[in-house]
């Protein structure tokens, strides 16, 4: 449909039927006769013009031509920092990626903020210092969405300010910030009370986002953990069929380990262990022209393990609390099903840690067999000292997977010793063994996450609370490498 105009002339002189001159500020005709000129309005008509179009590009073939889009482009910036920037959106069709140029000018506040994050996940500088690809793949989402939520708006804005103080060397705590995340708080508030914001993405994008400038800003990690639990709060209310779309579901990925932490903490098990979460997480991720690390693959099957572990522990504490075992057949049954389950869970971890997470973490052949894996990290111990990982992210899944395997195996000991199966049984000296050098790669990552990034070890270090590792991790009996060969 093509619009050409229709007619021209006042309301007046169209309903007299008489032909306006069109004079300015008003017709002729009007002022003779004492009215108030309505002015000139644009009307249009429309003309059907497919077949001349079709007949003319009937010759040409487009890539979008009969493809599905994916209607989630990624947004960048090709020069950020300069007036006459080259943005960009990335689509995902059928038959292969494509990319859209816009040059324009950056105007607006919200082109200028999403032009700064577009910066900041694209410069190795900016992620050494605020490892936003670590965390999830969603910021990359994020600049074609500022300017529709005041809460996201608010949250970037402090973000951004944060990251500026950080690379300037000013201190993150000044007043300026401060303010800056007091009127964040205040939006995403004002937000969270809408019941039509509530359970916008963008809103749950903000607390996700504000999680982040808290651990920037303050020492003390329990803000950080109400904002969590209300992000929690917000993502059960939506129910798993939000999260089939590419952004939404990485937000989801992002704050799983934190939410089934802190359910573990609070002794319930995690609302996504219920079957419909369950089956949302092991369906394919929605496909998205978005590249992440491939760390987030791992911590996405490291969590497929830890999502039962709350309960497993459970059964096991109420067990072995026991003063004396009854002697019923059905006590008995149970009793020996949770110690094969526990073992089945750990040997499984036990599995995937040394086929696929610590091949990544050595940047070695994952055919590689386990004793050399092994002694590649034990002579870079005697050589190099503190074992360096190739990124964080690494660092945090292997401190929580050994964390996770030292539970189990002592919980093992626990339910085995119940049923004196150990006497007289050598292997018991094996396993502690196994659970000291684990404690020992545990410390190490820990301080390696804690030496280069804040902003993932408060998170970290409340983990390793609620898994019983603080105490041979933070305080000052901690097992070092050398110890380990000791017991050797």
């Amino acid at each position: 449909m093509v619009g050409v105009p229709k007619s021209t002339g006042c309301d007046h002189c169209r309903k007299r039927k008489k032909r306006c001159g069109e004079e300015h500020p008003a017709c002729k005709a009007c002022v003779a006769a004492g009215w108030k000129c309505p002015g000139y309005k644009k009307r249009w008509k429309f003309v059907d013009e497919s077949h001349v179009v079709s007949s003319y590009y009937q010759r040409n073939k487009y890539a979008f031509d009969e493809s599905e889009v994916v209607p989630e482009p990624r947004v960048g910036i090709q020069k950020d920092h300069h007036v006459d920037s080259s943005l960009y959106e990335e689509y995902q069709a059928r038959s292969g990626d494509y990319r859209v140029e816009i040059f324009r000018s950056l105007s607006s506040k919200h082109d200028h903020t999403g032009a700064f994050l577009a910066h900041m996940l694209d410069d190795p500088k900016s992620q050494a210092l605020l490892p936003l690809t670590s965390i999830g793949t969603f910021f990359c989402f994020i600049p074609s969405r500022i300017g529709r939520n005041l809460a996201l708006d608010d949250a970037m804005s402090c973000l951004c300010g944060i990251y500026i103080d950080t690379l300037t060397d000013k201190p993150t705590n000044s007043e300026s910030a401060f303010r800056r995340y007091a009127k964040s708080l205040n939006s995403l508030q004002v937000c969270v009370k809408q019941p039509q914001l509530r359970r916008e993405s963008e809103t749950i994008c903000a607390s996700i986002i504000l999680q982040l400038c808290e651990l920037m800003m303050n020492a003390d990690n329990g803000r950080w953990s109400n904002l969590s639990q209300g992000s929690k709060v917000l993502m059960q209310e939506c129910g798993p069929a939000k999260y089939n779309a590419p952004f939404e579901r990485a937000m989801l990925e992002s704050q799983r380990p934190f939410f089934i932490m802190q359910d573990k903490n609070a002794g319930r098990d995690c609302f996504l262990s219920q079957p419909r979460w369950k089956y949302l997480l092991r369906s394919p991720a929605p496909t998205a022209n978005v590249s992440g690390p491939p760390s987030l693959f791992l911590r996405s099957q490291l969590c497929d393990f830890l999502v039962d572990l709350p309960d497993l522990l459970s059964q096991i504490s109420n067990l072995s609390d026991w003063g004396h075992k009854p002697d019923s057949r059905e006590f008995q049954e149970q009793y020996r099903w949770v110690l094969q389950h526990a073992v089945t869970i750990r040997d499984r971890l036990e599995a995937w840690y040394t086929t696929e997470l610590e091949p990544r973490i050595l940047a070695c052949d994952a055919n590689s067999s386990i004793d050399e894996n092994a002694s590649l990290r034990n002579s870079h111990a005697d050589t190099a000292g503190p074992f360096e990982y190739p990124e964080i992210l690494l660092g945090v899944l292997d401190c929580v997977t050994n964390s996770a395997l030292i539970k189990l195996e002592q919980s093992i000991l626990r339910l085995r010793s119940g049923l004196l199966l150990f006497k007289g049984n050598p292997d018991i000296a094996a396993r502690h063994t196994v659970i000291a050098r684990r404690q020992a790669k545990v410390c190490d990552a820990y301080q390696f996450v804690k030496n280069k990034s804040k902003v993932a070890a408060k998170p970290l270090k409340f983990g390793l609370q609620q898994l019983g590792s603080s105490e041979f991790v933070f305080n000052e009996m901690t097992v070092s490498p050398t110890t380990v060969r000791e017991i050797q």
